[in-house]
Formats: C-alpha cells, structure tokens, sequence
C-alpha cells in the first residue's frame, strides 16, 4: 500500500514539472521550483522501496532543494555578496552541522558505541532531516515576518506548502526518535500529504508575476534568528547527548538521562535572559553580519519611543539616560545639566550616582571646542590623543564610568552624560560617536522643552498670585475710600448722631469686606463667588447702592419702571459691589452737569438693570478688544483694570448676562440682566 501511494506521488510531481516547463516558460521561478519537483518526485521513487541509503540521500536532495527556494524568495542569488549577506553565515553553520551528521554517518562502522549499524543509521538519518526541517522553518518564519502586504499575499501558499512538509517531518522523525522506528501509518500518509500541496505552490505561482522582491532583514529579526536557530541545535544536540546516555548509563541511564536533560534547560534559560550574553550576541552580529554596528531606524524609532514614553515617575533626565545607554547596551549612567548660574550641576542618575557637580574648565572648554565623545579608557590609556583635556580625577578613578556625551541644544552645551560600561566589552569608533552626538542632541531639546516648561508653570504661579493680589488691592481701594469718607466727614459731623450711626455700618461693612477678602487669599476665588447666596430684593440693593455713591457727583437716579419688587439669587454684598463700581465708572466718566441713572425693568423672566451715562462714551474697539480683560484700564495707575472683569465674572456665575453699549461723546449703557425669582419658588 505504502509503496503505491509513493509511486503515485512520484508521478503527480513529475507531470507538475512538466506542466511548469510547458505553460510557464516566462515565469521567473519556473526552473527552481521544477527542479525541486524533479527532486521530490526522485524522492517519492526511491521512498516507494522503503529506507535505503539511496532514498536517505534523495529526501536530503529535497530538503535543500526547498530551502533553496525560499533562499530565492528572501534575496536573489545573484545578489549575495560576501559578508554582507547574514544567509551565507546561517548557511555556513547549518553545512559545518550537517557535515558533521554526514561524517558520522559515512564513518559509523569506526565509530560504533556498542550499537548495531541500522539502529547508528537510522539514529542519524532522523537527525539530519530534523536539522534540515527546523532550518526550513526559521527561513519561512524570516520571509513572512519581513514581507509587506502584497508580496505575503504573493508567496504565503509556498510558505504553507514548505512549512506543511517541514512541521509534518519533524512530528514524523522527532515521533520516531522516541520509539525508536517509524510508524508505518504516519510513513504511508506522509506520500498523500505531501501530494495534497502540490495544488498551493500551483496557486503562489499564478500569483507571482514579477521576479521576488528583495526583502530587508532588521537587526532585531537577524538576532532573533540566530537566537532561534542557535536554541535549536543546542535542543538537538542535547537530544543526541541524552539519546547515547541512554546506552552508556546501565542501570543509571534513566535517572542520569532526567538530571541532563533539566540541567540543559535551565542553562539555555540562563543563556536567554542574560542580559550580557545578549549584549555580546548583538556585538558578534554587528561585527560580521553589517557594514554598520547599528540599524539608525530601530534605533531613532526606539530611542524617541522611550523619551517619549510613560515613565513619568522616573523623571525625563532618568528616560534621557536609560535611552541613549541602551544603544551602547550600557546599564546606565549619569546627567549634569546647566544651571542659571552657567555651572554644570547634578541633575539625576541610573543604575549610578554621582553627587559632585562637573566643574572642569578644561573639560568644558575641550567639548565646547570640538563637540566630542571622551572614551575614559582611551583618556586614560593613550593621553597623548588628549592633549588639551583634563579631566576631575574623581571621574577618572570611577572603574563603572566609560563614555562622556556631550548634549548641545542651539550650538551651546546644554549638559553632559556619562554612560556606565556596557555589558560586553567593545570598542568605540567614530560610528558610535556620532550616533551618541547626534541622540545626544535629540535629548538636550527634550530636556531644555522641560526646562521651559517648568519655568511657565513657575510664571504662571506668580501671575495666578500677581492676579489675586490685584483683586485684594481693588477691594481694599473700595474699602479705604468708604473709610476715608468717614473720616473726612468726621469733624464736620461727628456730634450728629445719625452720622455716627452711618460710621459704624461703614465700619461694620468695611469689616465685613476685608474677612471676604481673608477667605479669598484661603479659597479658590470662584467658589467665593458662587456662595453664600440668598433672595435679593433689587429695590433694596438698588437704593443701597445710590446711597453708598451719594457723595460723587452727578447723584445717580433710581428708575423703577415694574410695579413690583422683583428679587434674584445672588450674595447680596456682592451684587452691590457689582453696581457700585459700574455706577462709580459712570459718574468718573460724565461731568458734573450730565447724569448718571439706574433704570429697572423686567423682561419675561429676567430682571434688567441699566447703569447709563452721558458721559465721554468709550471707542467700539476699546470695547470689543479690552473692556473685559483684566489688567486693562484707561485710568493709568489709578486703577487696576478689573472691576469690569470683576463685574462680569460674577454676573456669569449667577446666571445672567453683562452687555454694553456706547457712542463717543454721548454716553455709555451697562445692561444687567439676571433670572428672576417667581413667586412658586
């Protein structure tokens, strides 16, 4: 039955090979893909006799027929050169490995360890296609992970098929290493798999109608490649380790065999998460895998990811360190930053601490000069390149310190950060200082953008504090005026009593008024403002408000025009403040012949209060640009320019509207309008 089925798929790849020369003459991986199928079908012929030497020999012919397939597809033959290319180095070690297994096959009679020939063969044989299957897969796992869209949309039904025929080998072989034979059934049904895919390469073949695009491989996926390459055969030869203790321990081979096998994985757990040896991994591919030590962008990608990242509680100069000491795989370092007073003073460590300021003049001259990267094992060992430079000598004798890189921002040294040793030892050329030069430049725009920063958030605190005290000496103006009235009304009328009766209410509210402005320099200002809230009768407030303003000329005029008394929600103090400043802006503005009136009406809901004049009136821009800003007066150092700030903020808070209205040379008109309070309420 076997048999059959492996005929059968002999011939099925044969008349596909002969399809592929006949109806694809112009495409261009007619030839490669026809001769893997020549191969395999070579393979299913001498499969149909079962295991021979000569059929061992041609599934090996097809293995590195699939394999050079996908070869093609990562990066055309014609354009490996030498080191440049990292698949001559994975090649290189997969021909050392696999000629080692060839050997040992060939010379298995000298050899021995006490086994029978077939078993050493057999034993082998499984370990080759093994090697061959995993090498096979980390090449489809390189050519998916690094092809954009449209080419994984071209060549993913070839990855399927190869990878299908790789995974199912390996579950054949590894099954047969443990029970030392191969199933007869997994045997027969490999020759029916393999024949099912014929129709995928068939399907990636209509899709690809331009010659393979080239693809670039990462640094990041070069490393992880080797990585996983280099895991697999460590599992491998552990497995060919464990398989001959087997033989060799007696009684003590099972237990010898479970020691083994978890020492092998605990080592190789070690080997992935230390963080040295991945350090000299990536120093070994840089040096003989790339003309250049780094991948500019990885590196650009990963190092404003990290300044720009979340780590906010370890603070920006920390990120500024752990950032550029990963591209020399250092563990950290240390920061000076340029102070007011042009001294470079310690602003933070990583994995360091360095308490003293860098005070050098040399130093500072030296870098300010030429804009370098001092290697402090160089400074130390061949002083003669430094003839200029001298540098603190607590530095100097500092063992975990190696690198010093300057930090310019706008052509000036805006700090310096020296990067501890990196994890395995290297040596510095000029690509990695102009790459830590030019991160180093990136960094100091960061930091001097947080500098800035810091000091808006610091003038803003003083404006916010500059802000209240302007409202604290606008009210005190308020209160010191009402108190000077009295005093100046003192002599003249201080045996009258209804005079010393107005004094004390003028002192009581003066009191009153200057526990408010207590409570502002405690609380938030709006909240003031938004408490303390009762029913106001306007007529009332109104009337206090005329009286409080009887002493300016012109007198300001009441105006009823409802018949009843209309109240509102508001801080009754307040809204007298309110309109009196509006009535004082009145009376400043209209000579002593004009007038000054408080009109009240009601509109629907809303109760209006007008403040007009007839005054000078005020410019339709002064109006629209000014008025409501704070700090903006015509009074010069007269007066603050918030009162109609002031006014309107607490109109606004209460629920109503402050509009103006004015015409040069004939007046102005505030209008004033608030919710009403209705009866049912």
């Amino acid at each position: 039955m076997g048999s059959l089925l492996y005929n059968i798929s002999s011939v099925a790849f044969a008349i596909s090979a002969l399809i592929l020369i006949l109806f694809f003459r112009h495409h261009p991986a007619k030839f490669i893909l026809s001769f893997s199928f020549v191969i395999t079908a070579l393979w299913a012929l001498f499969a149909s006799y079962g295991i021979s030497r000569l059929g061992h020999y041609a599934e090996l012919l097809r293995n590195i027929s699939w394999i050079f397939i996908l070869f093609y597809l990562l990066n055309p033959v014609r354009n490996w050169r030498g080191r440049d290319s990292l698949f001559w180095q994975v090649v290189l070690v997969a021909l050392i490995l696999f000629g080692g297994l060839f050997l040992l096959d060939i010379y298995h009679h000298q050899i021995g360890f006490g086994l029978g020939p077939d078993e050493i063969n057999f034993s082998i044989w499984c370990y080759q296609y093994l090697l061959l299957s995993i090498f096979g897969l980390v090449l489809i796992e390189q050519l998916i992970r690094n092809s954009d869209a449209s080419q994984l949309w071209a060549v993913k039904f070839f990855c399927i098929a190869i990878g299908a025929q790789f995974s199912y080998d390996i579950f054949l072989y590894s099954t047969a290493l443990l029970v030392s034979g191969l199933d007869l059934l997994y045997w027969q049904a490999r020759a029916i798999f393999t024949t099912l895919l014929i129709p995928l390469f068939f399907v990636s073949l209509k899709r690809i109608v331009h010659e393979p695009s080239k693809v670039i491989i990462s640094r990041k996926i070069v490393f992880h490649g080797v990585a996983l390459i280099g895991i697999g055969v460590y599992m491998l030869l552990m497995a060919l380790i464990g398989y001959y203790i087997q033989f060799l321990g007696g009684q003590w081979s099972g237990l010898i065999q479970i020691v083994f096998f978890a020492f092998a994985v605990l080592l190789v757990s070690v080997i992935i998460f230390s963080g040295q040896m991945r350090a000299k991994l990536k120093v070994f591919l840089s040096k003989h895998f790339f003309d250049y030590k780094y991948d500019y962008r990885e590196e650009w990608l990963r190092f404003i990811a990290s300044l720009s990242g979340n780590k906010f509680e370890s603070g920006l100069e920390n990120r500024v360190i752990e950032a550029v000491a990963k591209i020399i795989d250092s563990t950290g370092g240390v920061i000076w930053l340029k102070n007011e007073n042009e001294r470079y003073q310690y602003a933070g460590g990583h994995n360091h601490c360095v308490l003293a300021d860098l005070e050098e003049e040399s130093y500072i001259e030296f870098v300010k000069q030429g804009g370098w990267v001092v290697d402090i094992d160089e400074y130390k060992n061949e002083p003669h390149n430094f003839p200029q430079l001298l540098l603190p000598q607590w530095l100097v004798d500092d063992e975990d310190l190696r690198l010093l890189v300057p930090l310019f921002h706008q052509n000036a040294l805006f700090g310096v950060l020296a990067l501890n040793r990196p994890r395995a030892e290297r040596k510095f050329n000029w690509e990695d200082h102009d790459l830590l030069k030019t991160v180093g430049c990136q960094a100091a725009g960061y930091l001097a953008l947080m500098m800035l920063s810091q000091e808006l958030h610091e003038s803003r605190q003083f404006e916010a504090f500059n802000r209240l005290s302007a409202y604290v000496v606008h009210d005190l103006k308020n209160v010191v005026s009402q108190l000077s009235l009295v005093i100046k009304n003192a002599e003249k009328y201080k045996n009258n009593p209804d005079f010393v009766d107005d004094a004390f209410l003028t002192v009581d509210n003066a009191t009153k008024r200057m526990n408010r402005m207590l409570l502002q320099l405690r609380k938030d200002r709006s909240m003031v403002m938004t408490t303390n809230r009762d029913c106001i009768d306007l007529i009332e407030c109104l009337t206090a408000v005329c009286r409080a303003r009887q002493d300016s000329r012109p007198f300001p005029v009441l105006i009823n025009k409802h018949s009843s008394t209309p109240c509102v929600f508001a801080d009754g103090e307040r809204l007298e403040i309110v309109l009196a400043h509006l009535v004082q802006n009145a009376q400043e503005a209209t000579p002593e012949s004009g007038k000054v009136e408080l009109i009240l009406q009601i509109e629907s809901d809303k109760a209006v209060i007008s403040v007009s004049d007839s005054g000078c009136g005020m410019a339709q821009e002064y109006m629209r640009s000014r008025l409501f800003k704070p700090f903006e007066t015509t009074k010069g150092n007269a007066g603050m320019g918030i009162g109609a700030y002031e006014a309107k903020e607490y109109i606004h808070s209460i629920g109503g509207t402050l509009t103006v209205a004015s015409t040069l040379g004939e007046g102005t008109v505030f209008k004033i309008s608030v919710p009403v309070v209705r009866d049912d309420s």
